[in-house]
């Protein structure tokens, strides 16, 4: 089953829900899925899966306090370095450094586990926010709903998009066609 952590002040009743470990730890790898125990803070262990793959990663056990502890291991070119997440599309993709150095990726799919998208606010600090709503802002030059297309490259903003200018030899709009050659500049002088 897998464990996502949709509220933080419910993660006890999350955890309580997934099935129980015993009482030390079987963490392991399942081919690519990491298969680990969580603790909800009563001491009992319960067991909770992430299939690693969703990261481009790839299942590893190490010792964690001579236990064994099964996480994802990222490739060196999808998390640089600790702190330095990215979103990949709806995917927000946490990059940390776990017990023995091991570099771990934590790939949360912000449109279906939490109805929203990923936003990079720079600097490694990203987060899912808010419900997938599509491009709020066609002017200010970021791919608000992670969709890979900017401002008026995104068909969310084609109703406000425009040519701005009717005579500066620039597409306003990214439509293909130029200042009197765009619709939007018809009977806008010097168009005719």
């Amino acid at each position: 089953m897998a464990f996502y952590l949709a509220d933080a002040d419910r993660r006890d009743e999350e955890v309580l829900l997934l099935p129980e470990c015993g009482s030390e730890r079987t963490d392991h790898c399942e081919g690519n899925v990491a298969k680990y125990c969580e603790s909800p803070g009563d001491g009992t262990l319960h067991e909770a899966s992430y299939d690693c793959t969703l990261a481009g990663a790839t299942c590893v056990v190490t010792a964690a306090s001579g236990e064994p502890y099964a996480n994802c291991q990222a490739p060196q070119l999808q998390c640089k370095g600790p702190h330095l997440s990215y979103c990949d599309g709806t995917r927000a993709v946490v990059c940390e450094t776990i017990s023995d150095g091991v570099l771990s990726p934590w790939v949360y799919d912000c449109a279906d586990a939490f109805g929203s998208h990923c936003i990079d606010h720079g600097n490694g600090n990203i987060e899912c926010e808010g419900p997938v709503v599509g491009e709020q802002e066609c002017d200010d030059g970021i791919d608000g709903d992670g969709d890979g297309k900017v401002d008026c490259m995104d068909d969310d903003c084609s109703s406000s998009c425009s040519e701005k200018v009717c005579d500066d030899g620039i597409d306003d709009d990214f439509d293909g066609k130029v200042d009197c050659d765009d619709s939007n500049c018809s009977h806008i002088p010097p168009c005719p």
